[in-house]
């Protein structure tokens, strides 16, 4: 048998959703993977077109139950999920002989050798990154002594920074000492030329106590020229401390970013070290298991080899002693064989006659004794009541099959079959006609559930529109404008529908409610609270802290809104929230002022403020 596919009459076949080659795993129809001839591209689509591939079974069955086992799909590994759920996998056992076997040895040789190339090359690999990993540690070391000869010579600057320190400190208090001291001695020298002009306009018996004044200045000039050097000196030295100082510093703050660097690119090489472990014992292990699958390979060869070996010298064997006993015995095998096979069909003849005799024997007497069991009739008595009308046993057997079943259905004979009937049949008229009522009342509720469905149904759309309406104003007057919408989620059935509050803050885009922060949630189911109770005002309402995560501002606003509605409906709230309590013509507390008395407390808002 063979099935044909004409060119000129194979249409193609609807291609699959595009959204379908849109999902995770998805690489495309099979029809698109294939490469053929132009003219076969109707034969292509027409077998290839709904059949996707898919990278593997995970994403294909997660597809499937998507879209409700309706596609056809096929892994790259080769298992297929048909339309309805059916799954196709696992593999082909293949029967080889000598030439598969060689095809086989082929194959497995090419593997080797691509298995050994990948093994050298991931050998060098290994190298390379042994030599990597050798050249980071020298490196590594290397830094790492820099690093302590660093971090040695950083200690060492800090303390002969803290002995500087200690020398500016104590050159500073000399040079403050020196120059008080300057300070005194400039006053003694005002004061000493002060005294000289007052010596001078005094007589000339002052003279000599002049001199000595003199000599004294001079000395003193001396000294304080002397002390003005040491100073120029010190003022020198402290510069040069000063300028030591600045040096030192910019060399440890040099030295301080250089171990920063150095600590920035020992964490690199650390990590570019324990990558490189991580692919070296990657590639070790499959360095390991390469080398293991080579072995095994090499093995199955050398086994494969050993029995092709042996298989061929035992073949040629067969055929030399085959060929030999064909020529010298041709024609006795021939005459032999002629006369075994006519020996074989008598044989065969005479015991398929042997076996219909006894089977013909064994039907007559198991038919006798059925005659006799059953009739109580021998065989010669049942031939004087043999009809010749009657030939055909099978319509024979099947009219006894008919009678025996009907006596048998017929059960035993009962004396109160009557009254029994009469019993059944009222019996079955009184529950026919129950049955009769149960089905009119049946009917009579459906048309009053429909009628009620179509009722609430004409209800709930005006009530909604409504409301939505409401809810929108209400929404605007709590939150200080912005603007809010009810919609249902499946229009054709208003009874089992959902409903989407979306709202937009004042300042925000329009957003599904659920999105928005805990007080404007509240304030949106408040708001929606509101409107519902506008519209069919209730006698009596009890809130419990709704407004308890709302700020100051929106905590007012809900309060002026209620204070709106106790018109028409009296409100009980719950509140911790001062806002609401301000509003409240009552208040209501709890107190304990003994352990485990409670005592109720209340201020009536309205008289106090009118007192």
């Amino acid at each position: 048998r063979a099935t044909f596919l004409p060119i000129s009459s194979v249409t193609a076949r609807n291609t699959v959703n595009p959204e379908v080659l849109k999902e995770t795993g998805v690489i495309g129809t099979a029809s698109q993977l294939v490469n053929a001839d132009k003219k076969y591209k109707n034969i292509i689509e027409s077998l290839l077109a709904r059949s996707i591939v898919v990278d593997h079974i995970d994403n294909a069955i997660l597809l499937a139950k998507k879209y409700k086992q309706t596609l056809r799909l096929v892994t790259l590994e080769g298992e297929l999920i048909n339309p309805g759920g059916a799954m196709t996998g696992g593999t082909f056992k293949n029967s080889s002989n000598l030439l598969g076997r060689k095809r086989e040895l082929e194959d497995i040789a090419k593997e080797i050798g691509k298995t050994e190339e990948k093994y050298r090359r991931l050998q060098q690999e290994e190298a390379e990154l042994k030599m990597k990993r050798d050249s980071l540690r020298e490196q590594k070391e290397k830094y790492s002594e820099v690093l302590q000869r660093l971090s040695l010579d950083q200690n060492t600057i800090s303390l002969r920074l803290g002995q500087l320190d200690t020398s500016l400190k104590q050159i500073t208090d000399s040079y403050q000492s020196i120059r008080k001291e300057n300070e005194e001695l400039e006053a003694q020298i005002r004061e000493i030329n002060n005294n000289k002009e007052e010596l001078y306009a005094s007589t000339k018996e002052q003279e000599s106590a002049i001199k000595n004044r003199e000599q004294r200045i001079a000395e003193l000039e001396i000294a304080v020229e002397e002390k003005k050097q040491k100073q120029k000196a010190k003022e020198e030295g402290i510069s040069e401390l000063v300028l030591n100082f600045n040096t030192i510093k910019q060399q440890v703050d040099f030295i301080v970013e250089n171990i920063k660097r150095i600590k920035a690119e020992e964490n690199r090489f650390l990590e570019t070290e324990k990558d490189l472990k991580e692919r070296l014992s990657h590639a070790g292990s499959e360095a390991a298991s390469l080398t293991k699958t080579i072995e095994g390979l090499k093995q199955k060869i050398k086994a494969n080899q050993t029995l092709i070996e042996k298989e061929e010298e035992t073949l040629s064997a067969f055929q030399t002693e085959k060929e030999e006993m064909n020529r010298t015995h041709k024609d006795f095998f021939a005459k032999r064989e002629e006369l075994s096979e006519q020996i074989n069909g008598l044989d065969k003849s005479a015991y398929r006659l042997n076996t219909a005799i006894e089977k013909v024997n064994e039907q007559s007497e198991n038919l006798n004794a059925y005659m006799w069991e059953e009739y109580e009739l021998t065989y010669n008595r049942a031939q004087e009541f043999r009809n010749e009308d009657m030939q055909d046993a099978a319509a024979l057997k099947k009219n006894i099959s008919s009678v025996k079943n009907q006596i048998r259905l017929l059960g035993d004979v009962n004396v109160n079959a009557i009254e029994d009937y009469k019993a059944v049949s009222e019996r079955y008229e009184f529950l026919k006609a129950q049955h009769e009522d149960i089905v009119n009342a049946e009917a009579n509720l459906v048309n009053i559930i429909n009628e009620l469905d179509r009722a609430m149904k004409e209800t709930f759309a005006e009530k909604f529109k409504e409301i939505r309406i409401m809810f929108s104003k209400v929404f605007r007057e709590l939150f200080g404008g912005g603007k809010a919408d009810l919609e249902l989620v499946d229009d054709s059935n208003l009874l089992e529908t959902g409903i989407i509050i979306n709202a937009q803050p004042p300042g925000k885009k329009l957003q599904n409610m659920m999105q928005l922060s805990g007080g404007e949630k509240s304030l949106t189911a408040i708001s929606l609270l509101f409107a519902i109770q506008s519209l069919k005002p209730s006698p009596f309402c009890l809130l419990d802290e709704i407004e308890a995560a709302l700020d100051d501002s929106n905590v007012k606003r809900f309060a002026r809104y209620l204070e709106r509605l106790t018109k028409e409906t009296q409100y009980i709230v719950i509140t911790h929230r001062k806002g609401t309590m301000e509003a409240a013509n009552v208040l209501y507390g709890i107190t304990m002022q003994e352990k485990g008395v409670s005592t109720l407390v209340s201020v009536n808002m309205i008289e106090e403020s009118l007192n």
